[in-house]
């Protein structure tokens, strides 16, 4: 990088992403988002396309009920899942980079690991 050539890989990578179009603007931090727009029950493909692949934030609403997912109604607290499994080890997402804006952006796989209810204390 040092002598203005990029490698090959990086090349590549960024070919693939203007491809499924994630604009250059996107990677350096420059298109950060404003608004953080709440989305009712968005269709799969429109979220992938317009949130995942840009990775732009969205707060999702009614996506998940009690009818579609009896955790929400079997367990309403932390309380339940720290006596049933609190100390079964969890994979937790803990490495992360700053994009051009300041934002944590995770790209490796969960590394971390920690008790369930470890992992509820942090989050509740």
């Amino acid at each position: 990088l040092a002598s203005g050539e990029a490698p090959v890989p990086s090349v590549l990578a960024m070919h693939k992403m203007a491809k499924l179009g994630i604009a250059v603007a996107g990677l350096r931090g420059e298109d950060a988002p404003t608004h953080i727009p709440r989305l009712d029950r968005p269709l799969p493909e429109e979220f992938f396309r317009r949130h995942v692949l840009p990775n732009m934030p969205a707060v999702l609403r009614g996506v998940v009920d009690e009818s579609s997912f009896p955790p929400l109604r079997n367990f309403p607290d932390g309380g339940f899942l720290r006596r049933l499994c609190g100390e079964r080890t969890v994979l937790v997402k803990s490495l992360s980079h700053q994009d051009a804006a300041g934002r944590p952006v995770f790209v490796s796989d969960p590394e971390l690991k920690l008790p369930l209810a470890a992992f509820l204390d942090a989050v509740e």
